[in-house]
């Protein structure tokens, strides 16, 4: 059976609201939570793991909480309540959740002197920490299991004493991750430093930002395919959002340009650092990842 497909009679022109960041959401939660007199972005991502992330940040105070099934927010709210004097809290998740792997963390943490134990499976969820100073100093975490392990000892690391130094074993999962960590660190006052495999991280204060979290590039990148066969769309709020002096989002860029080359049919606000390799030309690789964002984690 043969079809015929014929295009609209009229092309649209319209503007589109693009949702916002989880992963820039998420990271300003956890900054703001760890930073003295901090802000909380006053909007952020609607998402599961910023529903869990907000409700746990509401209730530190809890003896148990539960994150259902956000990955993100069981990272990152173990690593902050390690760091965090006074939390004594077991945190839980779904049944799903209980068989996500969460050991590499735990062991990095309690290098650094927190007071994590299982409360069930070895090596799983859920955990009972108690947040207390942590010395810090030096760990060694495999980075091709989850860049969010790194991400989240990244963030805590300026609360202990020694600061941290992370040397990732392998190749790093999302390093694109890594650098969004740093940027929004960066933003936040305090430096990681990345060389060679190192990840160094001073002990400081974080100083309070007016977040404002800007829209998903993963999300524009659908857009871009399906307004291909329109003319001339809108997508607002594309900047290089927070990160300061550090381009992450390579192949979100070069995602976008490349349709501006083939189509020569869109308009987006913000910088523009496209990938070229040394032979000028476009780097696809890592635009290919956006086809299989969605079922991937960072």
């Amino acid at each position: 059976m043969d079809y015929r497909i014929f295009p609209p009679q009229q092309l649209l022109q319209t503007r589109t609201s693009l949702p916002l960041s989880k992963s820039e959401s998420n990271r300003a939660l956890i900054i703001s939570a760890l930073t003295p007199g901090g802000n909380m972005p006053a909007v952020v991502a609607e998402c599961d793991d910023t529903a869990a992330m907000l409700s746990v940040l509401n209730s530190l105070d809890s003896r148990e909480v539960n994150v259902g099934a956000a990955g993100t927010a069981m990272r990152f709210l173990t690593a902050l309540a390690a760091v965090t004097s006074g939390i004594d809290m077991v945190i839980d998740g779904s049944e799903r959740m209980r068989q996500r792997p969460i050991g590499p963390l735990v062991d990095a943490l309690r290098q650094c002197g927190a007071s994590i134990e299982y409360a069930g499976t070895e090596g799983f969820p859920p955990l009972h920490v108690t947040g207390r100073a942590l010395e810090g100093g030096e760990v060694t975490v495999d980075a091709s299991v989850s860049s969010q392990f790194i991400s989240a000892l990244m963030m805590v690391a300026p609360c202990m004493a020694n600061g941290l130094r992370i040397n990732m074993a392998g190749e790093a999962v999302s390093e694109s991750y890594l650098r969004l960590t740093a940027a929004m660190m960066e933003r936040a006052g305090v430096t990681a430093e990345f060389e060679r495999g190192t990840i160094d991280i001073p002990s400081a204060k974080y100083t309070p930002v007016n977040w404002t979290i800007g829209a998903d590039w993963s999300a524009a990148s659908y857009w871009y395919a399906d307004y291909s066969l329109y003319n001339r769309p809108w997508l607002p709020s594309l900047a290089v959002c927070v990160v300061i002096g550090v381009v992450c989002l390579f192949g979100f860029y070069g995602l976008a340009y490349a349709f501006e080359l083939l189509l020569e049919t869109f308009h987006y606000q913000g910088q523009t650092n496209i990938p070229f390799n040394s032979s000028g030309e476009i780097e696809l690789g890592t635009i290919v990842t956006v086809l299989i964002a969605p079922f991937c984690e960072e």
